[in-house]
């Protein structure tokens, strides 16, 4: 069984070898290159792998060998390692014993025989340094001296890139000659067009540093720079991480094209949705060479991927720059209308002239090119329309801009000049005016010295009245070293508008209660001293010769005793006062409060909250209701803080904003500063007002009583 399956595989061998030394049955022949066809068109070159059938064997990178007679196809040729190619060219009489010129394009590495001989060696089969780069396009002669020709191919594709892409073509050497000097005037005019975009580009980046308000100059100075870009460097000759890159510029190019007409035409900021479509294109561009890095050098898709977003990408930009153009045709200002003018006749020039002529005149467009000179560098033309377009609008905007300072400036000269006439009028005018003002003002100078001594000595006797009611005021409130010794860890920020103060603060010891209180008297100044003056002597009078130490019905007596005092139910008087007061137990444990219009905030572990007062006051109104106050009792905890207070702290306008500083912030600045003592809450409270207030007038007299359990 052995013996007949060997005997099978030597018999096919031997036919496929028959079949390659048999170049009467598998060739193709090649019988006119630079001759005359049948329909009269001159063949100058042929393409020796196009539409012919090669023998192939190829090694798949898991091994696996496959024999094939057919065109090498670049889309079947997945995951292999090594290509292998046979053919045999069967020339006519009249073509042999010349010299020809073969031009190749290889992506990849190749080893090319011509009748057994080595006539090309490229990549990993190079000893040339020029040769070894895996992306190449060149020519080479090759002498055709016998009718029959064999070929024989060995081809390792791109590692990076697992594609292969491998053409030949065959023709005279004046076909070759003609090329190369049809590429070099090519990569002239390339060069001349890129350098030519680089000025625009170097120019209008300089203008955008020195005038970075109009961002237009940033956009069209990168449209110039990448455009020449694309036009200067030749990406044939660098690495392939290089070549991709240069292969993005022109769609980043026209991208900012399309951003530079949308700010001038429209005055908008254009979207950059093509931005993120290329950015995702030179993203999966580069995977391959990163998955190969990491051993992974089967994954040929991405580069599919990556074209697909790059077609879009400019396509996406190319249709957005049109669009612009095509929305100037409706713009009035005579820029919009320059730049769309100069750009219609750049892409009439540069894209639809030649589709024009190609379609007019058909097989005849070389024959016109070559005749009229100048309609073959039209697309040229049309190409420097663009930043001569934009350079002619920046040099008529300057020149007018420079106009109207000249003009601005004469303008200017004159008024001073005007100006110069009518101050010195004046001043002799004034001079005139002084001499009798001057003797005037002495006359009003000793009269108003007269009042304001008079007026000063009033105001001496109004402050020093003022200061004695001050200290009275003071002897009447309760000595603060004795609050502090009950209530170690509390304080007192008490700041008067004026020199006396419509707040006050009570303290008493009664009962084993510690009682605390915070009033705020109707009016401030003189008035409200008065009223805090009353209170005050009330509260006393209530706790100590009374005897009642429970909030609410201090506060009952208290709105009785102000009814009465002021004969309220007799007359018209709204005088009154709001007040919160709070009943210490002896150990702390508990406190009992009731308020009249002044609420009692409990700060717990980083938590405020607030009891809730009555919501009238003691005396005036309130002599129409006649209501009963609240006692609320609270269970305490070591470590709460408690604060009463009257509204002048959130009622105080600040500099900067010219607003109430208000509940929300003064609770805020309560919470914020829990983890200090209770001397040190004090201090910051008044530098938080005095930071607020700034220069503004203290509206209200302030009390802040603060008490941490």
């Amino acid at each position: 069984m052995n013996n007949k399956f060997l005997l099978l595989k030597i018999f096919c061998l031997c036919c496929w070898a028959a079949a390659f030394s048999n170049p009467a049955k598998n060739s193709e022949r090649i019988e006119f290159i630079g001759t005359k066809k049948l329909n009269g068109d001159t063949i100058n070159h042929v393409n020796i792998l196009s539409r012919r059938p090669w023998h192939m064997l190829i090694t798949y990178s898991n091994g696996q060998q496959k024999n094939i007679l057919a065109q090498p196809d670049t889309s079947a040729l997945n995951k292999i390692s090594k290509v292998s190619l046979f053919q045999t060219f069967i020339f006519d009489s009249t073509l042999t014993h010349q010299l020809y010129a073969m031009r190749y394009t290889v992506q990849g590495s190749v080893l090319i025989k011509h009748n057994h001989q080595i006539i090309l060696r490229t990549g990993s089969f190079g000893s040339d340094e020029k040769l070894k780069k895996p992306n190449l396009n060149d020519y080479f002669d090759i002498y055709i001296n016998d009718t029959v020709n064999t070929f024989e191919i060995e081809f390792i594709p791109d590692v990076y890139r697992n594609s292969f892409e491998l053409k030949l073509d065959l023709g005279k050497l004046a076909w070759s000659k003609s090329s190369i000097e049809s590429q070099t005037e090519s990569d002239t005019e390339s060069m001349a067009l890129g350098f030519y975009y680089l000025s625009f580009g170097i120019i209008f980046m300089l203008i955008f540093i020195f005038a970075p308000q109009q961002n237009e100059h940033l956009y069209f100075a990168l449209f110039c720079l990448f455009s020449a870009l694309g036009f200067i460097v030749n990406a044939d000759n660098l690495n392939v991480y290089v070549q991709n890159l240069i292969l993005f510029a022109p769609v980043i190019a026209i991208e900012f094209l399309s951003i530079f007409l949308a700010k001038v035409i429209l005055n908008r900021e254009k979207t950059k949705i093509p931005f993120i479509l290329l950015l995702l294109s030179i993203i999966v561009s580069f995977l391959p060479y990163f998955m190969f890095n990491y051993g992974m050098p089967e994954i040929n898709n991405c580069s599919v991927f990556s074209s697909i977003l790059f077609i879009v990408a400019i396509v996406c930009a190319s249709f957005s720059a049109l669009w612009y153009v095509l929305q100037g045709f409706g713009q009035k200002k005579w820029e919009s209308k320059t730049i769309t003018a100069g750009f219609s006749i750049g892409f009439f020039l540069n894209v639809l002239a030649p589709i024009i002529l190609a379609f007019v005149f058909k097989n005849d467009v070389d024959e016109i090119f070559s005749r009229y000179k100048i309609i073959s560098y039209l697309p040229q033309i049309g190409l420097c329309f663009y930043p001569l377009t934009v350079a002619f609008v920046l040099g008529v905007r300057n020149g007018n801009n420079q106009k109207q300072l000249v003009e601005q400036l004469v303008y200017i000269k004159k008024l001073g000049q005007e100006n110069l006439l009518k101050e010195s009028e004046k001043k002799k005018i004034l001079e005139e005016q002084n001499i009798v003002l001057e003797h005037m003002v002495k006359q009003r100078t000793q009269e108003l010295a007269l009042k304001n001594e008079l007026i000063m000595v009033k105001n001496r006797e109004i402050t020093d009245n003022v200061t004695y009611a001050k200290r009275i005021q003071a002897a009447i409130l309760p000595n603060r070293k004795t609050i502090q010794q009950h209530l170690p860890q509390s304080f007192i920020l008490y700041i008067p508008k004026d020199i006396v103060s419509g707040d006050f603060y009570g303290f008493s010891v009664k009962q084993n209660k510690i009682i605390i209180a915070a009033a705020d008297c109707t009016g401030h100044g003189v008035a409200g001293a008065f009223m805090s003056m009353v209170g005050s002597s009330l509260l006393n009078q209530i706790i100590n010769e009374k005897n009642i130490t429970t909030p609410a019905l201090i506060l009952d007596e208290l709105n009785e005793g102000i009814i009465e005092s002021l004969k309220q139910r007799d007359s018209v008087s709204n005088d009154g006062m709001d007040i919160a007061i709070c009943a210490f137990d002896n150990d702390f444990k508990t406190v009992s409060y009731a308020g009249a219009n002044r609420p009692l905030w409990l700060i717990r572990q980083g938590q405020l909250y607030v009891t809730i007062p009555n919501k009238f006051p003691i005396g005036g109104m309130q002599v129409l209701h006649d209501e009963k106050f609240t006692n609320h009792t609270i269970s305490l905890q070591p470590g709460d803080t408690l604060y009463i207070f009257s509204d002048g702290y959130a009622d105080q306008f600040g500099e900067t904003t010219g607003k109430k500083l208000m509940t929300k912030k003064f609770k805020e600045v309560l919470l914020h500063q829990q983890d200090q003592s209770m001397a040190q809450q004090k201090e910051n409270l008044r530098q938080t007002l005095l930071s607020w207030q700034g220069n503004t007038e203290q509206v209200d007299d302030i009390l802040v009583i603060g008490i941490r359990i």
